[in-house]
């Protein structure tokens, strides 16, 4: 079985053959890539690569899920200085995230 074929088993909640190691590799190497910060090992290697050589499973992510809510639940967002804070209120309970921008990267 492949890497992918066990991460995709797991994520469908069957039985893989190993416990996958997923990292978010696409929020640490724009963050090493912007503060000059990269491993000299990774240097010029793409990503993928830099992801096979620490035996990671190569699995991007995208921005191209819409995302959808129960008519439910009510969804704040408000922006204030470099953070981002949204608000989910349902009929159970409300619960907050807090997204803050790494100093010097704006993705």
């Amino acid at each position: 079985m492949t890497k992918r074929e066990n991460y995709t088993r797991v994520l469908k909640g069957e039985r893989g053959d190993r416990i996958p190691y997923v990292p978010n590799f696409d929020h640490w190497l724009a963050v090493n890539l912007a503060n000059g910060t990269l491993p000299k090992e990774y240097d010029g290697m793409s990503r993928n690569d830099i992801v096979r050589a620490v035996g990671g499973t190569i699995w991007a992510r995208t921005g191209g899920i819409e995302v959808k809510y129960d008519a439910e639940i009510e969804v704040i967002r408000e922006e204030i200085d470099d953070r981002i804070i949204t608000e989910y209120r349902t009929p159970v309970g409300t619960v907050q995230t807090m997204h803050q921008y790494v100093t010097g990267c704006r993705f």
